[in-house]
């Protein structure tokens, strides 16, 4: 039976905005308020954490509020390789159960020491949310609301992070200071279990893997598209098919072959590069070469480098 291609870039970057974006766009300005909350958090929760143990000296939670910031430092680049290894939802999903749960640990803490060490683990989390989202977002929005996206997911930390003060004022006189990890641990969890629900993967990485076109064909569905399970990605110049039966593993041992460099290539107007494999005289293949999900986080540290192939299309 034939297969209908399905045109990802429709969802990619061309097009206007719809429903879709707009639940991504709420569901990870959701994601990234519990991400700020959590962040300071322990800013709010130091001065009754003082009185209840009896620490004379405030400059003694200098380390606790570093610990955070040191976690970020290594989560954003490492989750951010996970993404594009794995897939940015559980990457998503992961960051959010990593520092809800252990945001959720620090309820029964009895040190200082405790909580450093805890507030280092959250901080892995919290950094790997952040890029992960913000990629997802890149890439689904189209291009003239692309910034705006992004820029209002942002929003959703700054937001969340106002959100521990009231907290304090209201709660913490009845409740303690433990009230403050219970909503910040608590409300990760589900929100985890909403990103597993709702939350899309991105189409980029499910054509890459070249076995999940249904999942494809599925999401660009719930667009009111239909399609068989053939997906088609466009690169700039033209839309390329990536049939099912090419093999992942070939893929990346082309792209990772050295003699890459000295092939065609031509750059295209999303600034990436499109090389050709040839087999004898007839080429055969097209691969797409650049940096995928690009953002903030992961640019500098080089790990999200990918390769996918796509055979010509022809009518």
């Amino acid at each position: 039976m034939g297969t209908v291609p399905i045109d990802v870039s429709r969802l990619t970057g061309e097009g206007k905005l719809t429903q879709f974006h707009v639940r991504l766009l709420l569901l990870t300005i959701l994601l990234t308020m519990l991400d700020g909350y959590d962040i300071t958090a322990i800013s709010f929760a130091a001065p009754e954490l003082a009185k209840a143990w009896g620490i004379a000296d405030r400059s003694a939670f200098g380390p606790v509020f570093a610990a955070s910031l040191v976690g970020m430092l290594f989560g954003a680049p490492a989750l951010g390789w996970i993404g594009d290894r794995f897939g940015r939802k559980p990457a998503v999903i992961f960051s959010c159960i990593v520092f809800g749960a252990f945001t959720l640990a620090m309820m029964w803490a009895s040190s200082l020491g405790q909580i450093m060490a805890l507030r280092f683990i959250t901080g892995i989390g919290l950094g790997g949310l952040l890029p992960n989202a913000s990629a997802l977002n890149a890439e689904y929005a189209p291009s003239r609301h692309r910034a705006t996206m992004i820029i209002l997911m942002y929003v959703g930390t700054a937001f969340g992070g106002a959100i521990p003060g009231p907290i304090a004022a209201l709660l913490v006189p009845a409740y303690g200071w433990p009230i403050l990890f219970f909503i910040g641990g608590a409300l990760p969890i589900a929100g985890a279990i909403a990103a597993w629900i709702w939350l899309p993967e991105s189409v980029k990485y499910l054509v890459l893997k070249g076995d999940r076109n249904e999942e494809v064909a599925k999401l660009v569905g719930s667009e009111g598209r239909t399609g068989a399970a053939t997906a088609t990605h466009d690169v700039g110049h033209g839309t390329m098919q990536k049939p099912a039966d090419l093999d992942p593993n070939r893929i990346r041992q082309i792209a990772r072959s050295p003699g890459l460099a000295s092939l065609p290539r031509w750059k295209l107007s999303n600034g990436m590069e499109l090389v050709a494999v040839k087999h004898g005289q007839a080429p055969v293949a097209q691969i797409s070469v650049g940096i995928r999900g690009g953002n903030a986080f992961t640019r500098p540290y080089g790990l999200a480098s990918y390769a996918s192939v796509f055979t010509r299309w022809r009518s």
